[in-house]
């Protein structure tokens, strides 16, 4: 079953992200909110530049996620910030979201038109330390049944796709 906007306003708090990626990585926004119950639902929507999808299309089922609308081929060499920025504001406005979380790399790109559209940005920083918490979070939702991403197969090929790492004193 889709994660659907209204389920978003049952949930005591949501959040969004937004991660850019790079010229041949996916730019993905998403949207999460807790329940009452404690579980949490997300709900993401993902790009890619047609240099990317080239790259990797006999690699990956990128045709299946297109197929699902879970991805959008727009642009030739990157991911042009217009393509997504509509959409992304109607998500939020959907969801009753009204801060957006983004690394500071690439902010300059989006930022602007984010914050016109009412969007507060919030500067999240990618990396060991920053991350540390939300993935050991994210592990432990999925460890106990409670991440809800509806049949999101690009969600769940993606999630698929990460791996903790921890030090001794478990960082």
């Amino acid at each position: 079953v889709p994660v659907d906007f209204d389920d978003f306003n049952q949930c005591l708090y949501t959040c969004a992200g937004l991660d850019l990626g790079g010229a041949w990585d996916f730019a993905t926004f998403c949207i999460t909110g807790q329940m009452p119950d404690g579980s949490v639902i997300s709900r993401q929507q993902s790009y890619l530049c047609n240099t990317g999808y080239q790259r990797d299309r006999n690699k990956v089922p990128l045709d299946d996620f297109i197929e699902r609308g879970e991805l959008h081929i727009v642009g030739d060499d990157a991911v042009p910030t217009e393509d997504l920025v509509g959409e992304l504001l109607d998500w939020c406005n959907s969801a009753g979201v009204s801060e957006l979380a983004i690394d500071p790399a690439m902010s300059t790109i989006v930022a602007p038109a984010l914050e016109a559209g009412g969007l507060e940005v919030i500067y999240a920083r990618q990396g060991t330390m920053s991350m540390a918490a939300p993935m050991h979070l994210t592990e432990t939702l999925i460890n106990d049944g409670k991440l809800h991403i509806g049949d999101d197969s690009l969600f769940e090929w993606c999630l698929g796709n990460t791996g903790v790492v921890s030090n001794s004193t478990g960082r």
